[in-house]
């Protein structure tokens, strides 16, 4: 990075190697190997040539770059679009007009399997630019960039979110924080031109420049103790989730803590008491259910048996009996009342259960089957029970 008249910030952005798309002469048409050789030639010769060369100058990837800067996702497009118009130069050399090669005709931002990206169209006019274009040692690409660095919160952590200066972040760009690589992010910015150079992105040099900037604020610009304030605020944080004011001690904040861990440990045991009490009813409910059920059965049982329908010897009718009052109390009714009787009334032996609900006209016996994977002979259908399909 560079200072420059003490209010920008100029840098050089992480680019991509080898992303030269497409060479074209000035009418617009795609170079093919011949006339790329003719063209060599005669600029070589120092006649004048022009190209146009599409090539993909900055990669915003989701890892840090060499310089461990990155521009803000909402700003990508703005700032691609920017460096419409900007001249194309060689390493950066912003003062010097033989180093001027082209000027950039258009600028985009695209997607790419690595990350959005910038897409330029160079034209290309000096010798040396189209020499390079030409014979592919033109190939490699960094972008350079202004933003107004002095205004607190254009540039930000990305470790933290805050102001990366004059504010409480205490972070550097290019260290590690629990593994985790602190960028600068810029919020703002504009495109100062695009360079072509032997390696993009020198290693370090984003790191310098921050730190360049850092020390020409001057002492009285930096917050004191910002390290120490970073260092508090996830104290702070810590506080106001227990309940307690920032500026409580962290003996209080172990107290609150160990609190909070009892009464956790009193809900615990509640909870635990209250689950078996739940297990305990759920237990004496279908208790309570098994025993109403098998006392319907008694009664519909005893029913059948005081109206001649079943005799005592009918084990397995009785047993399916009880059995079907146990899963369906309205069905086994309907079953004993479809029963023919097999007693005379006069013979059959007194009972206090209530008569059973005579069946409907036209109900259909859905028992016939059931009968019969019991076990029930079909003799014993047929002269007990209702008649298959009978209405």
């Amino acid at each position: 990075m560079k200072l420059q008249d003490a209010d920008r910030l100029f840098t050089t952005a992480d680019a991509v190697d080898r992303q030269v798309l497409a060479v074209r002469g000035a009418e617009g048409a795609e170079l093919g190997a011949s006339e790329r050789k003719d063209l060599l030639t005669r600029a070589r010769a120092g006649e004048p040539v022009e190209l146009v060369a599409e090539a993909v100058t900055y990669i915003q990837r989701e890892t840090p770059n060499r310089n461990f800067v990155r521009f803000r996702a909402g700003l990508l497009r703005a700032f691609a679009r920017s460096f419409r118009g900007q001249p194309v130069l060689r390493d950066h050399s912003q003062h010097t007009l033989a180093d001027r090669g082209g000027t950039i005709e258009s600028s985009e931002l695209i997607q790419t399997k690595e990350g959005p990206a910038i897409k330029m169209s160079l034209r290309l006019v000096k010798g040396w630019a189209v020499e390079g274009a030409l014979d592919g040692t033109l190939d490699r690409f960094s972008i350079g960039w202004s933003s107004n660095w002095r205004e607190k919160g254009n540039v930000t952590c990305s470790i933290c979110e805050e102001a990366l200066w004059g504010g409480e972040c205490s972070h550097w760009p290019g260290e590690s924080y629990d593994g985790i690589a602190c960028e600068a992010v810029i919020q703002e910015a504009t495109g100062t031109e695009v360079s072509a150079v032997n390696v993009p992105a020198v290693v370090g040099t984003g790191i310098d420049g921050i730190r360049a900037a850092l020390s020409a604020l001057g002492k009285s610009d930096i917050q004191p103790g910002a390290k120490a304030r970073a260092e508090e605020k996830p104290m702070k944080h810590v506080n106001k989730l227990l309940g307690l004011a920032a500026e409580a001690s962290e003996e209080a904040a172990g107290l609150a803590v160990e609190k909070l861990q009892g009464e956790l440990g009193s809900l615990k045991e509640r909870l635990a008491i209250a689950e078996k009490a739940v297990e305990e009813a759920k237990a004496r409910l279908e208790t309570e259910k098994a025993a109403k059920a098998a006392a319907d059965a008694d009664v519909l049982v005893e029913q059948a048996l005081s109206e001649g329908r079943v005799t005592k010897d009918q084990v397995t009718t009785i047993g399916f009996i009880r059995r079907l009052a146990g899963e369906d109390l309205a069905q086994a009714r309907l079953f004993v009342a479809e029963l023919k009787q097999v007693v005379p009334l006069d013979k059959a032996p007194a009972s206090s259960a209530p008569p059973a609900p005579t069946p409907k006209a036209g109900v259909v016996d859905v028992n016939h089957k059931a009968l019969k994977m019991l076990g029930v002979s079909a003799e014993d259908i047929e002269k007990h029970g209702p008649k298959e399909g009978a209405l």
